[in-house]
């Protein structure tokens, strides 16, 4: 990855400074964002057609709401514009806005040499070849496909135990709260309602079992595991950045000044020192599958994932 001046292709990622403007004239107190943007499927025709051939420094006028396809309003304002939708409180964000590119970002092929080796894979790296890069590629699969066997035992583990737990609800009542209580559920046609409530039910079943593991077992979770869990997720999705420790930090930080953003984490982490109880205290056999068996073992989860 490398920066350009320009002119911006398919492929390129783009620093982009934005301000809000009505007619002739910023917004008095209007947002002012930055944000990167990749020249890529999911960008909107009407961006693309203002963003294709742009050099750094070029300015240009466009809609915020036609950034990314498919991309809510609550996303608009959290990604684009950096703000929670309620900060805004009663005044709606225009749609015209005012942007500047500040920088491009070449992505281009590299060399078979120490200097690429080393950049992938730390000054320490053992990978000297094609032969060893190869090799350590083949060990990275793995150990991503490792990760998704772990990810679906423990689908399976939390659902085993949800169901066999014995927990019974009043299916009655809990229609009824959940009706009244979520718009999501009040407009759900009765044959979904009922398929729904049932993995409700589970999670909700599943939810006290791991609150009770981690009460009787004074399993505690700690400020620097939810920081480091942030951190491997957001490194896991943006890790071509190749951000200094600091950087990432510092956004973990951003992230757990969100609530639900860091309740998430949170349960995600119960979730998993509660899984790694009970797998400590069973047996797991172990099966071997090939990648298509693999494949379609998961694929209702894939599908069907609530």
């Amino acid at each position: 990855r490398t920066e350009v001046d320009g002119p911006a292709q398919e492929g390129d990622v783009l620093e982009l400074e934005a301000e809000e403007w009505a007619g002739d004239a910023a917004v008095a107190d209007g947002v002012v964002t930055e944000f990167n943007i990749l020249i890529g499927e999911n960008l909107h025709d009407a961006m693309r057609d203002k963003l294709m051939g742009k050099s750094v420094g070029d300015a240009f006028e466009f809609n915020i709401r036609e950034v990314e396809k498919d991309l809510s309003e609550k996303d608009i304002y959290r990604y684009l514009l950096h703000i929670e939708k309620q900060e805004a409180g009663d005044r709606q964000i225009g749609d015209h806005f005012k942007g500047r590119v500040a920088g491009i970002l070449r992505v281009s092929p590299a060399e078979l040499n120490d200097t690429l080796y080393k950049k992938a894979f730390g000054e320490e790296t053992d990978v000297v070849d094609e032969q060893g890069l190869r090799e350590k590629l083949r060990q990275g699969i793995a150990a991503a496909f490792s990760v998704e066997s772990e990810k679906f035992l423990d689908i399976e583990l939390a659902k085993m135990v949800a169901t066999q737990s014995g927990l019974n609800y009043p299916d009655a009542f809990l229609e009824k709260w959940l009706r009244r209580s979520f718009k999501a559920w009040e407009e759900k046609p009765e044959d979904d309602f009922a398929h729904e409530l049932l993995h409700f039910k589970e999670g909700l079943s599943w939810k006290h079992i791991r609150d009770h593991i981690l009460e009787t077992q004074q399993i505690e979770i700690s400020y620097d595991e939810v920081a480091n869990e942030i951190v491997e997720d957001l490194q896991g999705k943006y890790g071509s950045f190749n951000l200094p420790p600091e950087s990432w930090a510092k956004l973990a930080q951003k992230t757990m000044e969100n609530k639900e953003q860091a309740l998430h984490y949170i349960g995600e982490i119960q979730n998993r020192k509660a899984l790694q109880w009970i797998k400590g205290r069973i047996e797991i056999p172990a099966e071997r599958l090939s990648l298509e068996a693999f494949r379609v073992k998961t694929e209702k989860y894939r599908n069907h994932h609530h």
